[in-house]
């Protein structure tokens, strides 16, 4: 409905949905490790460059693997089951224009 109504076919005023941000390209982050995935950040959620978004530990409870941004911008995408393996996507963050 925003379309029609931006374009002047229907009456009425554009609405605003959340945060709109454009983004130049996305940075994937893989595991070097296979183990169990424990998420640090939340899907949409502004990180820091150097900031730690995820450790892999083994079933005992080792951290394997300490996962940190290498840029700064959004999380626009992140592995959503519990085990991940070597090479696998976990994150993926947005570098604005």
């Amino acid at each position: 409905m925003n379309v029609l109504r931006e374009i002047g076919m229907l009456p009425g005023e554009v609405e605003n949905f959340g945060r709109r941000i454009v983004i130049r390209t996305m940075e994937v982050t893989r595991a070097r490790r296979a183990g169990l995935l424990h998420l640090h950040v939340k899907l949409n959620e502004d990180v820091a460059q150097g900031q730690k978004v995820a450790s892999i530990v083994s079933p005992f409870g080792e951290v394997l693997e300490e996962i940190m941004a290498r840029h700064a911008g959004p999380v626009v995408r992140i592995a959503t089951l519990p085990i991940v393996s070597s090479g696998e996507r976990v994150i993926q963050i947005g570098i604005r224009r």
